[in-house]
């Protein structure tokens, strides 16, 4: 469904469905590199798509982005009364880094940002982020 080539959110989604189990539903937009991510989040919440988490697996590189996206997590709820949580990625650890260097990296994109409704998932294997989300989406069984 999503062409052949390896992709960011073929990765994610593989990893998703190795996480989470049969009661697990979602929808997926494949979309160009500079697509405009907020625009495609209102096209389908205007298609009356009602998530209970986003997932963005291009890689925030600043505090504006994850701030953005909280802001967004706010609008849905002002104006649809819909709760949504983003889980949106990070960059993870390159050949050149330690984990010291990751963690000052990471600080600029988190540090003084209060967005409850916004988790920041750093890449550090790659497939991180369709894992937790995955692992957020599995039922409960007792």
């Amino acid at each position: 469904e999503f062409g052949v080539a390896d992709s960011p959110l073929k990765t994610q989604v593989k990893a998703w469905q190795r996480n989470g189990d049969d009661l697990v539903s979602g929808y997926a937009i494949a979309h160009a590199i500079d697509a405009d991510v907020m625009a495609l989040i209102d096209e389908a919440m205007d298609q009356d798509v009602s998530p209970e988490i986003i997932v963005i697996c291009t890689p925030v590189t600043g505090k504006a982005e994850v701030e953005s996206y909280q802001a967004k997590a706010l609008e849905i709820l002002a104006s649809l009364a819909r709760r949504v949580r983003f889980l949106v990625a990070a960059p993870g650890l390159t050949e050149l880094q330690n984990w010291s260097d990751l963690v000052t990296a990471l600080q600029p994109i988190t540090d003084g940002v209060v967005a409850p409704q916004t988790a920041v998932v750093p890449l550090l294997f790659g497939d991180e982020l369709g894992a937790v989300t995955g692992r957020l989406c599995k039922s409960a069984v007792t």
